[in-house]
């Protein structure tokens, strides 16, 4: 099984300037009713799975719980649990626990970031305090989608190496969803037959009765 990752890029995108609440309200309004309460309509949409956190999770931090979503809402909840490492009834909405489902799973890179990983903020396994998507890797830098940046979704850019930065969470993917492009065959030019040597017939020649049988006499 492949899953395009494009499509959660996509996903991350299209959510851009979506504020957080002031209280549990017109959630799905973008901008309206913003305020710092941390009410949002990702949380709503997950708690409303049953058994996909170990709680309910609107009201508090969203960072991890916006990417969670994105996964969610771009393949379904099997597979985003998959993507993401984590079992029913997760701790997942916790960027420190997100971090170590992939690492126990030998998905954590502390460097090298991938579009489509899930990038971790911290100084270590006990101090993981940020998460958000990469969308795009290049000319030194890493650029995110990250939800409750200034309590919004928002888009960042960082420096590779930046020391804020702990690691990544890669998703497997399976298999690469680009077309394989095959090589045409070649086929070597057939040597022609290379004609035979003509050789002189030989002359036969009729031997007369006698002639070999001659004895020369003088």
């Amino acid at each position: 099984m492949s899953y395009n990752k494009q499509t959660v890029i996509d996903l991350a995108i299209s959510q851009l300037g979506y504020h957080e609440k002031a209280s549990n309200a017109q959630l799905d309004a973008p901008g309206a009713n913003a305020g710092s309460a941390n009410w949002n309509k990702y949380a709503r949409d997950l708690d409303k799975l049953g058994n996909f956190y170990n709680g309910a999770k609107n009201g508090y931090a969203w960072c991890d719980v916006f990417v969670d979503w994105l996964f969610v809402q771009s393949y379904g909840r099997e597979a985003a649990q998959f993507l993401l490492c984590q079992p029913n009834g997760s701790a997942g909405a916790g960027f420190q626990f997100s971090a170590q489902y992939f690492n126990q799973h030998g998905q954590f890179h502390k460097s090298g970031p991938q579009t489509g990983d899930q990038i971790f903020f911290g100084s270590g396994w006990s101090n993981v305090w940020h998460t958000g998507l990469v969308v795009d890797v290049g000319n030194g830098t890493v650029t995110t989608i990250e939800g409750n940046s200034s309590e919004q979704v928002a888009r960042r850019v960082y420096r590779l190496g930046d020391g804020n930065i702990f690691g990544y969470g890669r998703p497997d993917w399976g298999e690469s969803d680009e077309p394989v492009v095959e090589e045409p065959v070649v086929e070597e030019p057939k040597e022609e037959p290379k004609p035979k040597k003509k050789t002189a017939a030989k002359k036969k020649t009729t031997k007369k009765k006698g002639e070999d049988d001659a004895v020369q006499t003088d």
